[in-house]
């Protein structure tokens, strides 16, 4: 099954920047305690996409959240 360099380009595109890119005020560096078994299911999520970061699947879901709450 090959994959056609437009879906590559989609796939990518919808991960997390890498920390070399945030250099700029935008954004904010953060620790976060997490219960263990939180972090397993969020890994068991992650795992199931293509080129998504476990770090990128959180944004992914407080930004679907948080433009939840502002409806």
């Amino acid at each position: 099954m090959s994959v056609k360099k437009a879906n590559i380009s989609s796939i990518i595109s919808k991960g997390a920047p890498v920390k070399e890119d945030v250099k700029d005020d935008a954004w904010t560096h953060i620790s976060l305690r997490i219960p263990k078994h939180l972090i397993n299911t969020i890994d068991s999520q992650v795992s199931k996409t293509i080129g998504l970061t476990r770090t990128g699947w959180i944004l992914q879901t407080l930004q679907r959240a948080t433009e939840k709450e502002e409806v």
